[in-house]
């Protein structure tokens, strides 16, 4: 079990002035990350001759724990699903591989065949246990199903116990569907798990699934007396990136669905009792527009450009949503709203200075991508990835003021973010707060043409 050295590493905080009049420069002080994990050439990861995927940190248990996806040394699609455990010494960070620290991990239904390196694996906690939850591929369907685990919290000897329903199926719904695009969430003694089955069927669509666990197993969640929670299951059209979201006690669920482009679609569960399955009136719509075509989105700041990748947040007693969405150059902006408190009434307010052409990017030219946002110290911080003056993709931090539309950078206020090495590109960015800090995860360009997991507590706002 590998154990490393690391290093403090200082990056720059600061502000930049958006192209839009809304938007105002406040010029922040300057934190001290703290790395942990290594800043050489090999991150995280297994092998430093490996990429990584779709990183995310979890506390459980007064731990701080890392998930994601390695491709395994000469490719061949086999990834593997490796889970580690930070010791929690910020002077002397390591961490130890809890998936059986070997080339091929114990998490892995069947390591020998291929788990995407799309697959999003995801942490959870539930009822006093740890879960990951993932996707992988099943030799006997040849498709790709969803798989769920349980961490026996052993870390002398670690194991992982399955709790998906069929070893051939998992939790599929669809037999002749590949699951892709994994959500998860903890609602009070309930565990939800979210996720998208691509159809083969002509034309292919994919449909978002939803299923609840319980001690007693896991259940089904329905709307509108379908198997799916997606406003059209029809052929032709696709779900894709669920986001799951506790607030005020009720599951809110996001997620993008393409009718000829990308709509943000959002409803909330109104059914306290999951064991006999959500139907027709459980579920309240939040985004659909009677003054427009039913199929059209009115969370978009345009319905006929191309959203993505939709994330809440819960900011002052009221629910916040953050997005991507293209302008009529096609240069994808970071667009977020906030939902008043009445669901009967739904109205999301612009917090982005609703510009037609402009969110809250860096550079208004550059493209966004893979937005979040967390509350730090009582402030609403908004995160995403955009390319660089040299095309490497930047991780940017912006606050929001609190009046209006305006956000102040608090990134190093310049044209570069907060990668280890500004001039490899990051993505796959996820934050989390562990223990009154702020903990960022991603993975980064090395200088062999791999991804490399990186890590780091932050002091952003402190």
């Amino acid at each position: 079990m590998g154990k490393w050295p690391y290093i403090l590493t200082v990056i720059g905080l600061g502000l930049s002035l958006l192209t839009c009049t809304n938007f105002q420069a406040v010029r922040p002080s300057v934190p001290t990350p703290v790395y942990i994990s290594p800043v050489g050439e090999q991150g995280l990861n297994f092998s430093a001759n490996q990429s990584a995927s779709f990183p995310s940190v979890f506390g459980f248990g007064g731990k701080l724990y890392a998930v994601w996806a390695e491709v395994e040394d000469g490719g061949g699609g086999q990834g593997q699903i490796r889970v580690a455990v930070f010791n929690g010494n910020e002077s002397a960070p390591a961490w130890s591989f809890v998936d059986g620290g070997a080339a091929k991990s114990i998490v892995n239904r069947d390591p020998l065949l291929p788990t995407p390196t799309d697959s999003a694996p995801r942490l959870a906690s539930y009822d006093g246990g740890l879960y990951v939850a993932w996707t992988e591929h099943q030799s006997v369907r040849n498709r790709f199903v969803t798989r769920v685990s349980l961490f026996n919290e052993n870390f002398e000897s670690p194991a992982w116990a399955d709790i998906d329903q069929d070893p051939q199926y998992g939790l599929n719904l669809e037999s002749s569907s590949d699951a892709i695009s994994l959500g998860s969430i903890t609602l009070e003694d309930e565990f939800f798990l979210a996720w998208t089955e691509k159809k083969y069927s002509t034309p292919t669509s994919s449909q978002l699934k939803l299923m609840s666990y319980k001690s007693s197993g896991w259940t089904h969640i329905k709307r509108n007396g379908k198997n799916e929670l997606s406003e059209k299951g029809n052929p032709g059209f696709y779900s894709n990136n669920p986001f799951l979201w506790r607030h005020n006690s009720r599951l809110y669920v996001a997620w993008q669905e393409i009718v000829g482009v990308g709509q943000i679609r959002v409803i909330a569960y109104d059914n306290e009792d999951t064991e006999s399955g959500a139907d027709d009136d459980d579920w309240i719509d939040l985004d659909a527009n009677q003054a427009n075509f039913a199929n059209l989105s009115y969370i978009n700041r345009n319905s006929y450009h191309n959203a993505d990748a939709p994330k809440f947040v819960s900011f002052n007693s009221l629910l916040h949503l953050i997005w991507v969405e293209e302008n009529t150059s096609s240069v994808p902006q970071v667009r977020v709203s906030r939902l008043n408190s009445d669901l009967d009434a739904p109205v999301w307010t612009p917090l982005d200075g609703n510009d037609a052409e402009v969110g809250i990017n860096y550079d208004p030219t550059k493209a966004a991508s893979e937005p979040t946002m967390r509350v730090i110290n009582g402030n609403l911080v908004a995160f995403w990835v955009e390319a660089g003056p040299d095309g490497a993709t930047q991780i940017r931090a912006a606050k929001y003021d609190g009046d209006g539309s305006s956000w102040s950078f608090v990134d190093g206020n310049k044209s570069t973010g907060i990668n280890l090495n500004t001039s490899k590109s990051a993505s796959h960015f996820q934050v989390t707060s562990f223990n009154g800090r702020l903990c960022l995860i991603w993975r980064e360009e090395a200088s062999n043409g791999t991804f490399q997991i990186r890590a780091a507590f932050d002091s952003i706002l402190r």
